[in-house]
């Protein structure tokens, strides 16, 4: 038993995210924590079950998944690995808010609400990261990400620091005191111009002062299992997303004014990638944003290796004939399907003609994307106008008996014609400029007709990064933007693209895919050569334990 409560402290003391803790603090956890173990597919705990315990996964893998109604479909809220926490909701409320299923056979640290609690008023650190987590997966809940994948897992979310808002709302708070007393004034006064004119200052103080704290509210700093993001909105004018995955990370540091940081506790947490940085400007929780980036990347390298040791062990065992004990991959009840994210095009002449303006359309493997309608439109409004005015033109000048057949011959229809032409080329313009994501490439087609055609292609692998804009009050309201993909020193530009959020999520998803595919081959090819060494190297054995055997055998038989 005491080796058991040995082995359990080590195992925490071990995670980045107990760094906070003492050793004697992480050995009364350690004592206070059940091991609990389930097979692949066992509920650990059901929505709506009474809120009593907090886990530490110790070994296996488990997934949170929540249902906002009984006839809703469930959705994955995050994958967890050894060393990740959850059940932290037990701290907020009385009955749980998703459910934990296990993927794998799969041991937790099952550990009572009351005795963390005490453990809290010792480890203060220790129970902000524990409330910023279940508070950031909270957000998850009801934001309901749309880019967040299915093996993904947000661990914290921050903003800008709350001071900000504060000092940014100021000014329309003072304007409302003054619209206050310039109603009390005109009352007082009984000017009805001056309390119209102060009523009217009232609603608009009022109406900036939500509109700033909706754009304090709405920029987010987020830490996942895959990547580091800062995404910011400016409502109804401007959104962006600036993204790296975690193994572009090279490092982060935290850049402040000392004085402000002790009084406050907010800094500016500069996040360093391949193709620049990624500053989270006036952050919360600085230091625990840092703790989990670091910690995080550490992790994803630990986990990998431990993947691969296990997959080197078992074609070591399948290589020399031995058993392996494999679980078995079938869906797990309860849990959702991972949903394809390409839309089915049903054959039909009329579908295939209108996929001339599909804006996004996906055939196999392949997805296509142009740019938006507006910028159709752009191209094409002068032209179209004419056209129309000359049409218009045509008609009065029939009518007045001025338009006959030979000068609308020679003067008025090649002038139509030649606009008509202007708009097809146009039109044509617009359907050649090609942004196509395949299962392994990007291509950006960018092609005037009868002209040139330029033509770029890169490989996923390569992406070091990825954002995303939408600029101005159009952007907003019609949800077009560009995606920019960093390539090295080079830059790909999928401009004025149809939801760049969506764009972006899907060249990210199968980034990914990508880069586990090769990283997978590649352990695969070493394993194979691994395995072939120790196959030949147990052969070598055996054949010079017969020859060592055969000289005691003759000196046997004389």
């Amino acid at each position: 038993m005491a080796e058991d409560q040995v082995g359990k402290a080590d195992f925490l003391r071990n995670l980045f995210m107990f760094d906070k803790l003492t050793d004697s603090q992480i050995e009364t956890l350690a004592s206070h924590a059940t091991v609990r173990s389930f097979n692949r597919g066992n509920i650990i705990y059901s929505q709506g079950d009474p809120a009593t315990h907090f886990y530490i996964l110790w070994a296996g893998k488990a997934r949170l998944i929540t249902s906002r109604g009984k006839d809703l479909p469930k959705k994955n809220l995050a994958l967890l690995i050894y060393g990740d926490f959850f059940g932290e909701d037990s701290f907020s409320v009385a009955k749980r808010l998703d459910s934990a299923v296990a993927l794998e056979s799969t041991d937790v640290f099952e550990i009572d609400r009351n005795d963390l609690v005490a453990l809290f008023d010792q480890a203060p650190e220790f129970k902000k990261m524990v409330v910023a987590t279940a508070d950031s997966r909270q957000l998850v809940r009801q934001r309901q990400f749309a880019w967040l994948g299915d093996e993904e897992a947000v661990y914290l979310v921050n903003r800008r620091h709350e001071v900000f808002l504060v000092l940014r709302s100021i000014l329309p708070i003072l304007l409302g005191l003054v619209s206050l007393a310039l109603l009390a004034f005109s009352a007082a006064a009984k000017n009805s111009i001056l309390a119209a004119f102060s009523l009217g200052l009232g609603v608009l103080t009022l109406a900036w002062l939500v509109w700033t704290y909706f754009d304090w509210e709405n920029d987010y700093y987020i830490v996942t299992s895959q990547r580091v993001m800062w995404r910011e909105k400016i409502i109804l004018l401007y959104e962006s997303r600036h993204e790296a995955p975690l193994d572009a990370v090279l490092s982060t540091k935290k850049v402040y004014n000392p004085s402000l940081y002790r009084l406050f506790k907010y800094a500016t947490v500069i996040v360093n990638t391949y193709t620049g940085s990624i500053a989270m400007k006036r952050s919360q929780r600085p230091d625990l944003f840092i703790l989990y980036v670091d910690g995080l990347k550490v992790r994803s390298h630990e986990v990998s290796k431990q993947i691969s040791d296990q997959a080197m062990e078992s074609a070591i065992r399948r290589r020399l004939g031995m058993p392996i004990d494999q679980e078995e991959g079938e869906h797990i009840p309860g849990s959702p399907q991972a949903k394809s994210r390409q839309k089915e095009q049903s054959p039909s002449f009329w579908k295939d003609f209108s996929k001339f303006f599909y804006m996004r359309f996906a055939e196999g493997n392949q997805i296509t994307y142009r740019k938006h309608w507006i910028v159709l439109m752009r191209k094409t409004i002068l032209p179209l106008l004419i056209d129309l005015s000359l049409l218009f033109l045509a008609g009065f000048l029939w009518a007045k008996g001025i338009l006959h057949g030979t000068v609308a011959i020679v003067i008025w229809m090649p002038f139509f014609i030649g606009v008509s032409l202007w708009w097809l080329y146009r039109l044509i313009d617009w359907h050649n400029d090609l942004y196509i994501l395949t299962s392994d490439t990007i291509i950006d087609i960018d092609q005037k007709p009868f002209i040139r055609t330029e033509r770029r292609v890169a490989k996923l692998e390569n992406i070091l990064s990825l954002e995303h804009a939408r600029e101005g009050f159009l952007g907003m309201m019609l949800n077009y933007g560009t995606v920019t993909i960093n390539i090295g020193a080079e830059k790909f530009l999928f401009q004025k693209v149809s939801n760049p959020v969506e764009v972006q999520y899907e060249i990210f998803d199968r980034m990914n895919e990508v880069r586990r595919h090769k990283q997978e081959d590649e352990a695969i090819n070493e394993r194979d050569r691994v395995a072939n060494w120790l196959a030949i190297f147990t052969k070598q054995l055996e054949e010079l334990e017969d020859l060592e055997k055969k000289p005691k055998e003759d000196e046997v038989s004389e």
